[in-house]
């Protein structure tokens, strides 16, 4: 992950943490005093929102946890941190991507995990190289047109 990624992580779990994790549990006290919580919808709204900034507080510490950071090099190969053009089926728009998890996507680029088939198809291909990759709906070829920092 790039050092910038990390730091808008970082920064995402210390919100969470610091002020919405306060904030609906206030929320949540004033609906306890509300009065009766059977039916009470201010109390079940800010509960499941609770339940949400909790899950994403675990998820972000977690990774974290694990989280490298590492300087993505200019080499031409895809690797983590790049950006990838790429023609799929022979033909086509070219389509263009940062090759990295959805949390680090920036410059406007969505992010192709690469985890994912597609992704896992083109770690390591250079431009020039057609890749094939199994989905569900068949088997698809990609050529990598541009990889760049």
């Amino acid at each position: 992950m790039s050092k910038e990624a990390l730091e808008r992580l970082q920064a995402e779990l210390h919100e969470l943490e610091t002020k919405a994790r306060p904030d609906i549990i206030k929320r949540i006290k004033e609906a306890r005093e509300l009065g009766d919580l059977s039916e009470n919808a201010e109390y079940h709204s800010a509960r499941e929102e609770q339940g949400r900034i909790e899950a994403k507080i675990r998820d972000l510490t977690a990774r974290l946890k694990v989280t490298e950071v590492g300087e993505v090099v200019d080499d031409g190969i895809v690797s983590h941190g790049k950006i990838v053009t790429f023609k799929q089926g022979g033909g086509g728009e070219p389509r263009t991507y940062l090759y990295a998890e959805r949390e680090e996507a920036r410059d406007g680029l969505d992010a192709l995990s690469p985890e994912s088939p597609m992704g896992k198809a083109l770690a390591g291909a250079k431009v020039g190289d057609k890749v094939s990759y199994e989905a569900p709906a068949g088997t698809f070829e990609i050529e990598v047109i541009d990889v760049r920092t």
